[in-house]
């Protein structure tokens, strides 16, 4: 098959397999995530010695898991940490891993501002008390 390029290695991709493969890459995220949300809320629960199971914090497992996995997929398609990828592998998953910190800390920042616009509270005091309580008291 030629394409218009003119190399027959070079195909257009096609946009349910871009999908299929944006599912695909979600569905190993989440349940990577919801597996480690799960063992977590299960590890307080016996640290804290309770006796009946929250599946109040398992719910809440999955829906982070859906929405982490789906930050995850934003960051990639917009190509976040790959300035390395042609260097060693040790600072490509470095680099990779300091700007997805940081993506995930803004993402939290702007989700924290969004619960307290929702809720009817102050977004100063919504950016502030993650970062730093005592300081943004008033």
């Amino acid at each position: 098959m030629k394409t218009e390029g003119g190399n027959p290695s070079e195909r257009k991709i096609t946009l349910k397999e871009k999908v299929t493969f944006q599912l695909k890459e979600f569905l190993v995220m989440f349940i990577y995530l919801w597996l480690l949300f799960a063992l977590f809320a299960i590890h307080r629960s016996i640290v804290l010695a309770e006796v009946h199971y929250s599946y109040q914090a398992q719910g809440f497992a999955i829906v982070n898991a859906l929405i982490l996995a789906k930050v995850m997929l934003i960051g990639e398609d917009l190509k976040l940490g790959s300035r390395f990828r042609h260097k060693p592998l040790v600072y490509s998953i470095l680099y990779k891993s300091l700007v997805f910190a940081v993506f995930f800390i803004c993402f939290h920042i702007f989700e924290e501002v969004v619960v307290g616009v929702f809720r009817g509270g102050k977004i100063s005091l919504r950016v502030c008390r993650p970062l730093v309580v005592e300081a943004c008291k008033e």
